[in-house]
């Protein structure tokens, strides 16, 4: 976030330093005083005017609190699009979770995804060309409850349809990009584990479109297959 002073007036400007877009909207007291802005990379989007007698900086940041999350919502994704198994070439594994089960797979943040089981330190690669845009390593916690949800190391990348791939449970230290990165379909980008949420080594894999400060997972087609009729125990290998 940036303050503009001119010699009247302060404006709050929200920069692009993401290679995807992001929304934001500005909050006093929890209620929204701004609709939701798209701020687009690069670039600079002008959220509020004040005069400056009335305003500045220091008391803006007092009064006001921000809601921000990646992505365009009103950005229309490509349903026919064919992912790529998010591993190597003549490699294969069993599928310990399907979409849409009674365990972890449901709501509107997980319904979609698919769990592929997979030891530890096993190869893993992007399953469509993207920019990194949030990489976590640094944690080492496991366990097979939900408080354990936030010590999972993961790899999101942006795609250039609007929609977002998740790639959860890395070991740590296990990702091999860092945040900007430009990745192609097939290439490397981290290493499988155990963390977080989770009962045994696997690697959780989702795709996401967006909605205002939300990602919904989303069903899809991966190596000709739609994501809906993959079962638990199903072989995948290319």
């Amino acid at each position: 976030m940036l303050f503009e002073n001119t010699e009247d007036s302060l404006y709050v400007i929200a920069k692009g330093k993401f290679k995807s877009p992001f929304h934001i909207r500005v909050k006093k007291e929890e209620i929204p005083v701004t609709d939701i802005s798209v701020v687009f990379p690069d670039s600079l989007n002008t959220l509020m005017g004040f005069r400056s007698s009335e305003m500045d900086s220091t008391k803006f940041l007092k009064e006001y609190k921000f809601e921000s999350y990646l992505g365009d919502p009103s950005n229309a994704y490509d349903t026919m699009y064919n992912y790529t198994l998010p591993f190597p070439k003549k490699k294969s594994y069993k599928i310990l979770q399907g979409t849409n089960t009674n365990f972890t797979h449901k709501g509107l943040f997980s319904s979609y995804a698919l769990d592929f089981r997979m030891p530890v330190g096993d190869t893993i690669c992007a399953a469509r060309n993207g920019y990194v845009v949030h990489v976590t390593e640094h944690n080492t916690k496991q366990g097979r409850d939900k408080s354990y949800r936030d010590f999972a190391n993961f790899i999101t990348l942006a795609h250039d349809d609007g929609t977002f791939s998740q790639y959860v449970h890395l070991k740590k230290d296990g990702a091999l990009v860092d945040v900007d990165d430009y990745v192609e379909k097939g290439e490397v980008i981290g290493l499988s584990g155990n963390t977080g949420w989770s009962s045994e080594p696997h690697l959780h894999f989702a795709v996401f479109k967006v909605e205002p400060f939300q990602f919904i997972s989303i069903p899809i087609s991966i190596n000709g297959i739609q994501s809906i009729e993959i079962k638990k125990w199903d072989i995948m290998g290319h």
